[in-house]
Protein backbone atom coordinates (compact mmCIF):
# COMPACT_ATOMS: atom_id res chain seq x y z
CA UNK A 1 0.00 0.00 0.00
CA UNK A 2 1.53 3.34 -0.94
CA UNK A 3 2.14 5.39 2.26
CA UNK A 4 4.48 8.04 0.88
CA UNK A 5 1.93 10.90 1.23
CA UNK A 6 1.19 10.10 4.81
CA UNK A 7 1.36 12.85 7.25
CA UNK A 8 2.71 12.73 11.39
CA UNK A 9 -0.76 14.55 12.28
CA UNK A 10 -2.16 10.97 11.91
CA UNK A 11 -1.15 9.99 15.35
CA UNK A 12 -2.06 7.02 15.97
CA UNK A 13 -4.50 6.07 12.76
CA UNK A 14 -1.21 6.41 10.59
CA UNK A 15 -0.81 2.15 10.64
CA UNK A 16 -1.90 -0.18 8.15
CA UNK A 17 -4.00 -2.36 9.69
CA UNK A 18 -5.83 -3.34 13.28
CA UNK A 19 -2.52 -4.90 15.12
CA UNK A 20 -0.47 -1.95 14.06
CA UNK A 21 -3.07 0.04 15.10
CA UNK A 22 -3.53 -1.10 18.31
CA UNK A 23 0.05 -1.38 18.98
CA UNK A 24 0.42 2.90 18.41
CA UNK A 25 -2.90 2.83 21.05
CA UNK A 26 -1.28 0.69 23.80
CA UNK A 27 2.10 2.26 23.23
CA UNK A 28 0.64 5.73 25.15
CA UNK A 29 0.85 5.40 28.61
CA UNK A 30 -2.53 5.55 30.35
CA UNK A 31 -1.16 8.11 32.39
CA UNK A 32 -1.00 10.29 29.70
CA UNK A 33 -4.94 10.96 29.79
CA UNK A 34 -5.55 11.04 33.67
CA UNK A 35 -5.16 13.86 35.17
CA UNK A 36 -2.76 13.68 38.49
CA UNK A 37 -4.55 13.52 41.92
CA UNK A 38 -2.89 16.51 44.17
CA UNK A 39 -1.59 14.53 46.99
CA UNK A 40 -3.77 15.38 50.43
CA UNK A 41 -3.19 18.16 52.84
CA UNK A 42 -1.96 15.85 55.69
CA UNK A 43 0.28 13.83 53.57
CA UNK A 44 1.83 17.33 52.65
CA UNK A 45 2.24 17.79 56.20
CA UNK A 46 3.89 14.69 56.59
CA UNK A 47 6.26 15.25 53.63
CA UNK A 48 7.49 18.85 54.74
CA UNK A 49 8.19 17.41 58.11
CA UNK A 50 10.19 14.23 56.91
CA UNK A 51 14.10 14.65 56.61
CA UNK A 52 15.58 15.52 53.11
CA UNK A 53 15.43 13.14 50.84
CA UNK A 54 18.67 10.42 50.53
CA UNK A 55 19.07 9.40 47.09
CA UNK A 56 20.93 5.97 48.90
CA UNK A 57 18.22 5.96 51.63
CA UNK A 58 15.86 2.39 50.34
CA UNK A 59 14.81 2.05 53.46
CA UNK A 60 11.30 2.84 52.49
CA UNK A 61 10.48 1.16 49.21
CA UNK A 62 7.26 3.30 48.78
CA UNK A 63 9.07 6.43 48.77
CA UNK A 64 11.53 5.54 46.16
CA UNK A 65 11.89 7.77 42.83
CA UNK A 66 9.64 6.21 40.04
CA UNK A 67 6.45 6.52 42.01
CA UNK A 68 3.75 8.59 40.60
CA UNK A 69 0.05 9.17 40.59
CA UNK A 70 -2.58 7.45 39.77
CA UNK A 71 -0.87 4.02 40.11
CA UNK A 72 1.37 4.52 42.89
CA UNK A 73 3.79 1.75 44.07
CA UNK A 74 2.77 -0.68 41.52
CA UNK A 75 4.25 -4.17 43.13
CA UNK A 76 1.60 -7.19 42.58
CA UNK A 77 3.81 -9.67 42.33
CA UNK A 78 5.20 -8.57 45.57
CA UNK A 79 8.80 -8.59 44.37
CA UNK A 80 9.75 -6.08 46.86
CA UNK A 81 8.28 -7.42 50.00
CA UNK A 82 10.55 -8.76 52.72
CA UNK A 83 13.58 -7.35 50.45
CA UNK A 84 17.08 -6.18 52.06
CA UNK A 85 18.14 -2.77 51.41
CA UNK A 86 20.89 -3.98 49.17
CA UNK A 87 18.87 -6.35 47.28
CA UNK A 88 16.24 -3.33 46.20
CA UNK A 89 19.41 -1.20 45.11
CA UNK A 90 20.38 -4.16 43.14
CA UNK A 91 16.93 -3.56 41.57
CA UNK A 92 17.02 -0.94 41.28
CA UNK A 93 20.31 -1.23 39.74
CA UNK A 94 19.03 -3.56 36.86
CA UNK A 95 16.24 -1.41 36.25
CA UNK A 96 18.28 1.69 35.23
CA UNK A 97 20.53 -0.21 33.44
CA UNK A 98 18.17 -2.23 31.30
CA UNK A 99 16.30 1.08 30.88
CA UNK A 100 19.44 3.11 29.45
CA UNK A 101 20.27 0.53 27.23
CA UNK A 102 16.83 0.32 25.99
CA UNK A 103 17.05 4.06 25.41
CA UNK A 104 19.89 3.59 22.76
CA UNK A 105 18.72 1.15 21.47
CA UNK A 106 15.36 2.88 20.50
CA UNK A 107 17.22 5.23 19.21
CA UNK A 108 19.53 2.87 17.14
CA UNK A 109 16.24 1.16 15.64
CA UNK A 110 14.69 4.46 14.36
CA UNK A 111 18.09 5.87 13.12
CA UNK A 112 19.34 2.65 11.90
CA UNK A 113 15.97 1.79 9.63
CA UNK A 114 15.86 5.10 8.48
CA UNK A 115 19.40 6.55 7.82
CA UNK A 116 19.48 6.40 3.84
CA UNK A 117 15.93 8.32 3.61
CA UNK A 118 14.58 10.51 6.27
CA UNK A 119 11.01 9.93 5.11
CA UNK A 120 10.80 6.56 6.09
CA UNK A 121 11.24 7.70 9.10
CA UNK A 122 7.70 9.47 9.31
CA UNK A 123 6.09 6.44 8.50
CA UNK A 124 8.02 4.01 10.68
CA UNK A 125 5.26 2.14 13.67
CA UNK A 126 7.78 2.41 16.36
CA UNK A 127 8.32 6.31 15.75
CA UNK A 128 4.36 6.86 15.42
CA UNK A 129 3.92 5.02 18.71
CA UNK A 130 7.10 7.89 20.47
CA UNK A 131 4.90 10.35 18.40
CA UNK A 132 1.60 9.30 19.52
CA UNK A 133 2.93 9.56 23.45
CA UNK A 134 2.35 12.48 25.13
CA UNK A 135 5.74 14.12 26.73
CA UNK A 136 4.11 13.70 30.21
CA UNK A 137 3.85 10.20 30.19
CA UNK A 138 7.90 10.67 30.07
CA UNK A 139 8.47 12.95 32.82
CA UNK A 140 7.56 13.02 36.65
CA UNK A 141 4.93 14.74 37.75
CA UNK A 142 5.84 18.01 39.82
CA UNK A 143 4.86 17.91 43.13
CA UNK A 144 2.32 21.12 44.38
CA UNK A 145 4.40 23.06 46.65
CA UNK A 146 3.20 23.88 50.71
CA UNK A 147 1.78 27.43 50.41
CA UNK A 148 -0.34 26.26 47.16
CA UNK A 149 -1.78 23.58 49.05
CA UNK A 150 -2.74 25.56 51.95
CA UNK A 151 -4.07 27.66 49.77
CA UNK A 152 -5.99 25.14 47.93
CA UNK A 153 -7.55 23.97 50.99
CA UNK A 154 -8.61 27.25 51.63
CA UNK A 155 -11.06 27.74 48.87
CA UNK A 156 -13.63 25.47 47.13
CA UNK A 157 -13.45 25.48 43.52
CA UNK A 158 -15.84 27.34 41.53
CA UNK A 159 -16.44 25.74 38.08
CA UNK A 160 -18.12 28.66 36.87
CA UNK A 161 -15.21 30.88 38.77
CA UNK A 162 -12.74 32.13 35.96
CA UNK A 163 -10.79 34.96 37.44
CA UNK A 164 -8.01 32.71 37.97
CA UNK A 165 -6.86 31.25 34.22
CA UNK A 166 -4.14 29.98 35.73
CA UNK A 167 -6.33 27.60 38.30
CA UNK A 168 -8.39 26.45 35.31
CA UNK A 169 -8.90 22.50 34.61
CA UNK A 170 -7.23 21.17 31.71
CA UNK A 171 -3.91 22.85 33.46
CA UNK A 172 -1.31 19.87 33.79
CA UNK A 173 2.28 19.21 34.76
CA UNK A 174 4.82 19.36 33.23
CA UNK A 175 3.62 22.29 30.91
CA UNK A 176 1.41 23.81 33.58
CA UNK A 177 -0.43 26.76 32.14
CA UNK A 178 0.56 26.86 27.91
CA UNK A 179 -0.65 30.03 26.36
CA UNK A 180 2.60 30.65 23.89
CA UNK A 181 0.51 32.96 21.95
CA UNK A 182 -0.98 35.13 25.25
CA UNK A 183 -4.25 35.17 23.92
CA UNK A 184 -5.72 35.00 27.59
CA UNK A 185 -3.81 38.13 28.51
CA UNK A 186 -6.05 40.98 29.59
CA UNK A 187 -9.09 39.00 28.69
CA UNK A 188 -12.56 39.32 30.58
CA UNK A 189 -14.02 36.75 32.28
CA UNK A 190 -16.69 36.16 29.90
CA UNK A 191 -14.05 35.92 27.04
CA UNK A 192 -12.02 33.37 28.46
CA UNK A 193 -15.35 31.25 29.24
CA UNK A 194 -16.33 31.42 25.80
CA UNK A 195 -13.08 30.27 24.52
CA UNK A 196 -13.38 27.40 26.93
CA UNK A 197 -17.03 26.55 25.38
CA UNK A 198 -15.91 27.04 21.77
CA UNK A 199 -12.90 24.35 23.21
CA UNK A 200 -15.41 22.03 24.55
CA UNK A 201 -17.71 22.38 21.74
CA UNK A 202 -14.99 21.62 19.00
CA UNK A 203 -13.19 18.83 21.36
CA UNK A 204 -16.55 16.71 21.71
CA UNK A 205 -17.59 17.23 17.95
CA UNK A 206 -14.14 15.95 17.44
CA UNK A 207 -14.48 12.89 19.29
CA UNK A 208 -17.40 12.18 18.30
CA UNK A 209 -15.96 12.40 14.71
CA UNK A 210 -12.72 10.06 15.43
CA UNK A 211 -15.15 7.31 16.13
CA UNK A 212 -16.98 7.93 13.38
CA UNK A 213 -14.22 8.12 10.80
CA UNK A 214 -13.54 4.32 12.40
CA UNK A 215 -17.28 2.71 12.51
CA UNK A 216 -17.43 4.40 9.27
CA UNK A 217 -15.22 2.95 7.45
CA UNK A 218 -15.27 -0.23 9.09
CA UNK A 219 -18.28 -1.14 7.90
CA UNK A 220 -19.74 -2.01 10.91
CA UNK A 221 -23.05 0.47 10.33
CA UNK A 222 -26.28 -0.81 9.26
CA UNK A 223 -27.77 2.23 8.09
CA UNK A 224 -28.61 2.49 4.47
CA UNK A 225 -27.90 -1.00 3.43
CA UNK A 226 -24.14 -0.99 3.78
CA UNK A 227 -24.20 1.35 0.49
CA UNK A 228 -21.74 3.90 2.17
CA UNK A 229 -18.29 3.09 1.59
CA UNK A 230 -15.11 4.49 0.82
CA UNK A 231 -12.86 6.63 2.77
CA UNK A 232 -15.06 8.46 5.24
CA UNK A 233 -14.18 12.27 4.11
CA UNK A 234 -16.70 11.24 0.88
CA UNK A 235 -19.08 9.61 3.15
CA UNK A 236 -21.79 11.99 4.07
CA UNK A 237 -22.27 12.78 0.34
CA UNK A 238 -23.08 9.21 0.05
CA UNK A 239 -25.79 9.85 2.64
CA UNK A 240 -29.55 10.08 0.55
CA UNK A 241 -30.64 13.85 0.80
CA UNK A 242 -34.09 12.76 1.90
CA UNK A 243 -32.03 12.09 5.68
CA UNK A 244 -30.28 15.35 5.65
CA UNK A 245 -33.09 17.45 7.40
CA UNK A 246 -32.95 14.64 10.09
CA UNK A 247 -29.50 15.07 10.12
CA UNK A 248 -29.93 19.22 10.33
CA UNK A 249 -32.58 18.58 13.22
CA UNK A 250 -30.09 16.56 15.07
CA UNK A 251 -27.32 19.43 15.20
CA UNK A 252 -30.74 22.11 15.39
CA UNK A 253 -31.63 20.82 19.03
CA UNK A 254 -28.86 20.75 21.07
CA UNK A 255 -27.44 24.03 19.40
CA UNK A 256 -30.60 25.98 20.32
CA UNK A 257 -30.41 24.37 23.73
CA UNK A 258 -27.13 25.12 24.55
CA UNK A 259 -27.86 28.94 23.34
CA UNK A 260 -30.76 29.34 25.54
CA UNK A 261 -29.17 27.86 28.60
CA UNK A 262 -25.62 29.55 28.31
CA UNK A 263 -25.94 32.53 26.22
CA UNK A 264 -27.21 35.94 27.52
CA UNK A 265 -30.26 37.36 24.82
CA UNK A 266 -28.59 39.42 22.14
CA UNK A 267 -31.45 42.46 22.75
CA UNK A 268 -28.78 44.64 23.36
CA UNK A 269 -25.90 45.43 21.68
CA UNK A 270 -23.55 44.64 25.03
CA UNK A 271 -25.19 41.14 25.19
CA UNK A 272 -23.56 40.15 22.13
CA UNK A 273 -21.14 37.20 22.32
CA UNK A 274 -21.26 37.15 25.99
CA UNK A 275 -22.35 33.97 28.09
CA UNK A 276 -24.30 33.90 31.62
CA UNK A 277 -22.15 34.86 34.63
CA UNK A 278 -23.26 31.92 36.44
CA UNK A 279 -23.00 29.36 33.19
CA UNK A 280 -20.36 26.59 33.55
CA UNK A 281 -18.69 26.26 29.44
CA UNK A 282 -19.95 23.43 28.23
CA UNK A 283 -22.43 22.03 31.01
CA UNK A 284 -26.01 21.75 28.64
CA UNK A 285 -27.53 20.21 31.90
CA UNK A 286 -27.81 16.84 29.98
CA UNK A 287 -26.23 13.38 32.12
CA UNK A 288 -28.78 10.67 32.00
CA UNK A 289 -25.88 8.61 33.54
CA UNK A 290 -25.28 10.72 36.36
CA UNK A 291 -21.71 10.60 36.07
CA UNK A 292 -21.37 13.83 37.11
CA UNK A 293 -19.07 14.43 40.85
CA UNK A 294 -20.87 15.87 43.48
CA UNK A 295 -17.50 16.99 44.91
CA UNK A 296 -16.08 20.03 43.43
CA UNK A 297 -12.50 18.81 43.00
CA UNK A 298 -13.55 15.42 41.57
CA UNK A 299 -15.37 17.33 39.39
CA UNK A 300 -12.15 19.52 38.20
CA UNK A 301 -10.45 16.41 37.47
CA UNK A 302 -12.99 14.91 35.60
CA UNK A 303 -13.13 18.23 33.67
CA UNK A 304 -9.64 18.21 32.97
CA UNK A 305 -10.18 14.57 31.66
CA UNK A 306 -12.60 15.46 29.08
CA UNK A 307 -10.29 18.31 27.83
CA UNK A 308 -7.21 15.82 27.79
CA UNK A 309 -9.50 13.69 25.45
CA UNK A 310 -10.66 16.90 23.47
CA UNK A 311 -7.96 17.98 22.74
CA UNK A 312 -6.14 14.49 21.48
CA UNK A 313 -9.30 14.00 19.62
CA UNK A 314 -9.12 17.43 17.72
CA UNK A 315 -5.66 16.34 17.02
CA UNK A 316 -6.77 12.99 15.52
CA UNK A 317 -9.49 14.18 13.74
CA UNK A 318 -7.81 16.73 11.95
CA UNK A 319 -4.66 14.31 10.97
CA UNK A 320 -7.22 11.28 9.75
CA UNK A 321 -8.75 13.92 7.65
CA UNK A 322 -5.26 15.37 6.04
CA UNK A 323 -4.13 11.92 5.12
CA UNK A 324 -7.42 11.24 3.37
CA UNK A 325 -7.68 14.69 1.66
CA UNK A 326 -3.69 14.11 0.90
CA UNK A 327 -3.87 10.26 -0.25
CA UNK A 328 -7.73 10.44 -1.71
CA UNK A 329 -8.10 6.39 0.33
CA UNK A 330 -9.64 5.22 3.56
CA UNK A 331 -7.39 5.11 6.55
CA UNK A 332 -6.67 1.34 5.63
CA UNK A 333 -7.07 0.13 9.31
CA UNK A 334 -9.55 -2.04 8.20
CA UNK A 335 -8.52 -3.24 4.59
CA UNK A 336 -8.48 -7.02 4.00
Amino acid sequence: QDQTTKGILSITFLSSNKMKFSFVLFATPIAAFTAPRPKSFSSQLQARASAVYDPSDFSDVENLPGILDPTGLFDPLGLSNDVTESELKRYREAELTHGRIAMLASVGYLVGESFNNFSNLLYNEAFIALLATPVAAFTATRPKTFSSQLQAKASVYDPSDFSDVENLPGILDPTGFFDPLGLSKDVSESELKRYREAELTHGRIAMLASVGYLVGESGATPLFNGSISGPANDQFWQVPTGFWPVILLFIAVPETFRALRGWMEPTVEENYFQLRPGYIPGDIDFDPAGLRPEDPDELKEMQTKELQHARLAMLAAAGMMAQELQTGQSLGLFSS
